[in-house]
């Protein structure tokens, strides 16, 4: 539904003004994003964070998404017409792991400009 501009199955469950509204930016330049899960980069919206998906380009393109404090992650990256899901239960992320949900959603990226 995220991904479709607020429609799902042909069902509207969004205006997709409504959705739009949602995937703006909503804090300025003095709230601190030191515990940012992606850096410096990035903001909040209504609900969703916004990552920029060009490393290059801190202002966008931007997905939209949660991580939650278990581990989990959702993207929905309506530029490049996908979604990601993941899960992993480990509170704070588990800690020297070869594999999280960061360089989850980096290497999906990765093999997207590939």
């Amino acid at each position: 539904m995220l991904l479709n501009g607020g429609e799902y199955r042909g069902a509207r469950i969004l205006d997709e003004a409504t959705l739009d509204l949602m995937s703006e930016p909503r804090i300025d330049e003095n709230v601190s994003r030191q515990f940012f899960f992606y850096g410096n980069r990035g903001n909040w919206s209504m609900g969703f964070h916004l990552q920029p998906t060009d490393g290059d380009n801190p202002n966008g393109p931007h997905n939209i998404g949660w991580r939650g404090i278990g581990g989990t992650l959702v993207v929905v990256d309506r530029e490049n017409d996908f979604y990601m899901l993941y899960m992993e239960q480990r509170r704070g992320g588990p800690r020297g792991a070869p594999f999280d949900n960061t360089t989850a959603q980096r290497v999906v990226y990765e093999a997207m400009a590939d």
